[in-house]
């Protein structure tokens, strides 16, 4: 039995080898209630790097949205990172609110604060996260489609 983080590392050289891939869209993310400013992104991309060497199909990556960097001298870019701008990365806003069974039986909707956390924004008040978790709520229950509804509303979710 190979380790997850083995099986990680090898299957990219061999998803490089498939001679009638043309294009592959990979979404990396975690379901931690950790932000993802503490995943070490070089580590788990680097070895997606040999994606980008073949020129007959394209690789997009697709991971969150980071914080703007520190000007700090530890965060100086390193060869690694610089060898990931090789990548086709994409960055997407984290889901923020999760259905939740509670003891009594009854659901809700969880906000988990990741994003507004990364950007140092206060995030919206408590009364605004209780509109959108209530109007969430009820549209969820009605079985309204909330990802058909966001993109044909414009509403950035």
């Amino acid at each position: 039995n190979k380790l997850p983080s083995t099986i990680w590392k090898d299957i990219w050289p061999a998803i490089a080898k498939l001679q009638h891939l043309r294009s592959l869209d990979v979404y990396i993310d975690h379901d931690s209630e950790a932000s993802w400013t503490l995943v070490d992104e070089a580590t788990i991309l680097s070895p997606l790097i040999p994606l980008c060497q073949h020129s007959r199909f394209s690789t997009t990556i697709h991971v969150p949205v980071l914080p703007p960097p520190q000007d700090t001298e530890e965060n100086s870019g390193s060869s690694t990172e610089d060898s990931l701008s090789m990548l086709d990365i994409r960055r997407f806003i984290r889901q923020r609110f999760f259905p939740e069974q509670r003891q009594d039986g009854t659901h809700g909707i969880v906000y988990e604060d990741d994003a507004n956390h990364m950007f140092r924004d206060p995030g919206p008040s408590a009364d605004e996260l209780t509109r959108t978790a209530e109007l969430t709520m009820h549209l969820w229950l009605h079985g309204v489609e909330l990802d058909y509804l966001a993109m044909s509303r414009g509403l950035g979710w």
